[in-house]
């Protein structure tokens, strides 16, 4: 027991140690959402934990510790490691996200108390948005008005079909004809003859 609790307290002065220069990613996520945190690690990566500010433990692993920490309640149901199950895979799975977890998050890797690195991760949750009807509601930024290149489009199809409708009027306005029907009497039918006006 006494040396578990010791191995945790050195793992936290190394992590206190450590350069805070190290690599920073930024994420967005929407509420209610679930958000996979990447940490890429080696196969040989025998420990690794996330926590927010140095104090907050999310989510811990270790092959050398049996006594693994809990993580903090409230992600005790929230968040989901890959180790030890899919080796060099130290991604933190966080569930239900909300904007209660908008904070930068910071992943460390152990390899034999050798080796050790950092990721930070800036988690940004923002609400989803809602629309009372996405159908009919133009996207963001756009208003309901039809754009003017519809407008022209439809205004030159209305010119050209009367137009044509015009045309064709005139042109049956000049070529009026007369039927004259006469019955043909050895047949008994209709003979149409026709004759311009």
């Amino acid at each position: 027991m006494t040396l578990s609790r010791t191995a945790n307290l050195m793992c936290v002065l190394v992590m206190l140690a450590v350069d805070s220069t190290a690599a920073e990613l930024k994420m967005t996520a929407l509420a209610g959402e679930n958000v996979l945190l990447p940490c890429p690690c080696s196969k040989a990566t025998d420990q690794v934990t996330w926590q927010i500010d140095e104090s907050i433990v999310v989510n811990h692993y270790s092959a050398l510790v049996k006594d693994n920490r809990p993580p903090a309640d409230s992600f005790k149901d929230r968040s989901r490691l890959f180790m030890p199950n899919q080796k060099g895979n130290c991604s933190l799975l966080l569930f239900r996200v909300s904007s209660e977890d908008q904070k930068i998050f910071t992943c460390y890797t152990f390899v034999a108390d050798e080796d050790m690195n950092k990721l930070n991760i800036n988690l940004t949750v923002t609400e989803p948005k809602t629309r009372s009807n996405p159908s009919t509601d133009p996207p963001a930024g756009e208003s309901k008005k039809p754009h003017a290149g519809f407008l022209v489009g439809v205004l030159l199809l209305l010119a050209v079909v009367s137009g044509v409708i015009g045309a064709l009027l005139l042109r049956k306005q000049r070529q009026k004809i007369q039927r004259t029907v006469f019955m043909d009497p050895q047949a008994g039918l209709p003979i149409v003859e026709l004759s311009p006006v």
